[in-house]
């Protein structure tokens, strides 16, 4: 795998971790969090996603 190709693929898979931390997240709660809050929210989403979707690509 060239570097591009697996830059290409880290920033692919990112990009998926993040639209599914995204959709994780309780929408009206985020309207009344300050910023902090809301990053700390989605990176406790996505540690879930990482332990619980269990694909060979998410060590």
């Amino acid at each position: 795998m060239t570097n591009n190709t697996a830059f290409n693929l880290f920033v692919e898979r990112a990009h998926e971790l993040l639209q599914a931390g995204y959709e994780a997240l309780d929408a009206k709660a985020c309207n009344v969090w300050a910023e902090p809050d809301i990053s700390g929210e989605l990176a406790w989403k996505i540690e879930e996603l990482l332990c619980t979707r269990n694909q060979p690509w998410m060590r």
